[in-house]
């Protein structure tokens, strides 16, 4: 009866590994069964119910903090993601009214403004051109916009459809557009536009 209970307890294998203070512990048989086995036998066992319940419980922490870093990474990317499409806009909305203030606004001290046709501007002959109404856009209509975001930088990608107006000579232009914008305190500022005919 007694061998039973002690071989369902712990395999005597695994006994050997528990080293507990005997002092106190009287190694005396009972029926041929020393009692000291058995009390290792029952230590140990505690000692792994103790071992996996850390275990767990440590690894469920980890994974609740592992979630909520993702989740708070995700909505400040979110946040900032909005923040570029609203200078986007801005910057739609300046080029179509040629406002200088707006224009001066939204672009940053070392632009570089690529055309499709090679020519590329500074922060100056950007806002001259479409303030002056040598580069007139009487619509803009933005597609299949993309935003990126990474750190301090974003860069957007797009189809711009626009009908013109350049120097008086009416038209319309199809181009693929990458714009770079650099976040400078709490604003972000263009730094970079190329595009290409479509």
């Amino acid at each position: 009866m007694l061998s039973s209970i002690v071989t369902d307890i712990l395999p005597a294998a695994n006994a050997d590994r528990v080293k507990v203070t005997t002092s106190f512990i009287p190694a005396r048989d009972c029926g041929g069964f020393n009692i000291l086995y058995i009390r290792k036998s029952l230590v140990y066992k505690i000692y792994i119910m103790y071992k996996n319940f850390v275990l767990h419980v440590t690894l469920a922490i980890l994974l609740v903090c592992i979630t909520a870093f993702k989740g708070a990474y995700a909505q400040d990317l979110s946040k900032a993601e909005i923040s570029v499409q609203k200078v986007v806009e801005q910057l739609k909305n300046a080029m179509l009214s040629g406002n200088r203030d707006d224009l001066e606004s939204v672009a940053a001290e070392k632009l570089s403004y690529g055309h499709s046709n090679g020519t590329v501007d500074d922060k100056k002959q950007f806002v001259e051109k479409i303030a002056s109404g040598q580069s007139d856009f009487v619509t803009i209509e933005l597609r299949n916009q993309q935003v990126t975001v990474s750190g301090k930088t974003a860069i957007v990608r797009h189809e711009l459809h626009a009908q013109i107006n350049d120097n008086g000579k009416p038209g319309e232009v199809h181009l693929r557009v990458m714009l770079v914008f650099q976040q400078q305190g709490k604003y972000w500022k263009l730094l970079g536009r190329q595009s290409v005919r479509i």
